[in-house]
């Protein structure tokens, strides 16, 4: 092995500790998920955006039971007093009355009941319930990250010389390259840097 083929050894060994050092540098460390990095799956994404939507929807719902459907509970027998008035006891008995409660559910709405009992019973109810069903919806869009590349490359040209090249592109907008040209016996070295103005 000629000296300058040990010389374009020693550069492109060089190049490529170099570009290693480089390549792991940019692609490890834990993410920054400051930045919007998501793991799913086991693979790293970006954040490109997230939205959350908040969608109502009112419903209303209207329901009548008659009394006999109703469940009636244990009824509880209470002393007669002697002296009593048998036509206001009989008045009260036949006259139907009318009962309404309303019960809020925070933001959710409400429930409105109304109880009509007549001869001691429960002759229907009616309720109505107002509510307001909430549903939220989370959109997150991701792509894959950047990452860095690293080329080699070879080539030659019409004056019998032969090329060499390393070229690492990093995930962020640069790029470094080395490489080495061989012209009979000498050998030429070189490196430069890129940075990317277009996107």
């Amino acid at each position: 092995m000629g000296n300058a083929n040990i010389k374009i050894y020693l550069v492109l060994v060089s190049a490529i500790v170099l570009l290693t050092v480089l390549l792991l540098r940019d692609c490890g460390g834990k993410p920054d998920n400051s930045k919007g990095t998501v793991w799913v799956d086991g693979k790293l994404y970006e954040k490109v955006s997230h939205t959350t939507d908040t969608i109502y929807k009112d419903t209303t719902i209207v329901r009548y039971r008659a009394g006999r459907t109703i469940i009636r509970d244990t009824t509880i027998y209470l002393p007669v007093p002697m002296n009593v008035d048998t036509a206001s006891i009989l008045k009260a008995y036949y006259a139907r009355n009318v009962f309404s409660d309303t019960l809020r559910l925070d933001s959710l709405g409400y429930v409105a009941v109304r109880d009509t009992i007549s001869r001691n019973s429960v002759v229907g109810r009616r309720y109505s319930a107002s509510l307001r069903e909430r549903t939220i919806k989370e959109t997150t869009i991701l792509k894959e990250p950047r990452r860095g590349s690293l080329w080699l490359g070879m080539g030659f040209s019409s004056n019998v010389t032969t090329d060499v090249s390393l070229l690492y592109q990093s995930k962020k907008e640069w790029g470094i390259q080395v490489g080495a040209t061989l012209d009979g016996k000498d050998v030429y070295y070189r490196s430069a840097f890129f940075y990317r103005l277009t996107k």
